[in-house]
C-alpha cells in the first residue's frame, strides 16, 4: 500500500498465493517476504492483518498477541462478543490490539457541526453499503456509532433478509438507524440523516484519507503504547453486527 507514515516502514510481507509473493519483491519499502505469518514473529515490529476474514482472525492473530507485538487487525475484528474476548484475553498490554474500520476516520461521513445545526434533532438514519453485513456491515455501523456516541447505549437489533439484501434495524429509543446491506448489487456507501428540520445526505469518495487515518491512528498507538480505541467501543460494534447476522423470529 503506497501509504507514507514518518518514521515507519513496511518491512515484511505474507500471502497465500504465490503470484502476489513474487510480485511483492519487486516493491520497496519491502524487503523479505515470508511463507508463513508466524514467521514475522521477531522480523517486526508491528503487524496488520489486512484480512477480512473475521472468522480466521483469532487464529491469525495470537502468535503476535502471545509474542508482545502490537497488531492492526482488518474490519471486521470478529463476529461474536466471544471472539472479540478471546483476541483480548492473548493481549499483553493495553493498546497492543488495534482494529477499525477505516471509515471511521472519513470525512465524508462525520457530519460537521453546521450540518448537525441545520438538522436539528437526528431522529433517523439510513446508512447504505455493498456486499455483505458480515464483512462490510462494519463500514456503516462504525461511523455511525462514532459520530453519535452510541457505542454503550442500549438498543434493540432486528435482522431482515429479502431478494438477497440484509437490513439490520437498531432502536436506540429517541434514535432509529437502518443499515442496508446490498449483496450483489451495486452501490455507493452513504448515510443519510433525518432530523426534526431536515435531511442531509453524505456519500463515501475519499477512500486515501480514510485508509491513512486510520495507519496513522494505528501507528500512533503503537509508539505510545496506549489504547487509540476503548475495548468497549468494538464491544459495541461488535454486539450489533453478532445481533444483525441472526436469523429472522
Amino acid at each position: 500500500m503506497g501509504i507514507r507514515i514518518p518514521g515507519r516502514q513496511y518491512s515484511t510481507a505474507t500471502t497465500r498465493l504465490p503470484w502476489p509473493r513474487a510480485r511483492s519483491r519487486q516493491f520497496r519499502p519491502t524487503s523479505a517476504v515470508v511463507e508463513s505469518y508466524e514467521d514475522m514473529v521477531g522480523q517486526v515490529d508491528a503487524v496488520l492483518l489486512a484480512r477480512d476474514d473475521a472468522e480466521n482472525h483469532l487464529a491469525m492473530s495470537i502468535p503476535f498477541l502471545d509474542a508482545g507485538l502490537p497488531i492492526y487487525v482488518d474490519k471486521p475484528i470478529a463476529l461474536s462478543l466471544e471472539v472479540l474476548d478471546s483476541l483480548y484475553a492473548h493481549q499483553r498490554y493495553p493498546g497492543q490490539l488495534f482494529s477499525c474500520s477505516a471509515l471511521r476516520y472519513s470525512a465524508d461521513l462525520q457530519p460537521t457541526p453546521q450540518m448537525l445545526a441545520d438538522l436539528g434533532d437526528v431522529k433517523h438514519i439510513q446508512a447504505v453499503v455493498p456486499r455483505s453485513w458480515e464483512r462490510y456491515g462494519v463500514h456503516v455501523v462504525e461511523p455511525v456509532l462514532n459520530s453519535f456516541g452510541l457505542f454503550d447505549s442500549p438498543c434493540v437489533v432486528r435482522p431482515h433478509r429479502m431478494a438477497g439484501v440484509h437490513v439490520v434495524t437498531v432502536d436506540w429509543g429517541a434514535l432509529s438507524a437502518s443499515f442496508t446491506c446490498l449483496g450483489a448489487v451495486p452501490g455507493d456507501i452513504r448515510i443519510r440523516l433525518y432530523g426534526s428540520r431536515a435531511c442531509r445526505e453524505m456519500i463515501f469518495t475519499d477512500t486515501f484519507s480514510a485508509f491513512r487515518g486510520a495507519l496513522q491512528s494505528f501507528v500512533d498507538g503503537v509508539r505510545s503504547r496506549q489504547e487509540v480505541i476503548p475495548r468497549t467501543q468494538l464491544h459495541g460494534i461488535v454486539s450489533i453486527l453478532e445481533k444483525g447476522m441472526a436469523r429472522e423470529h
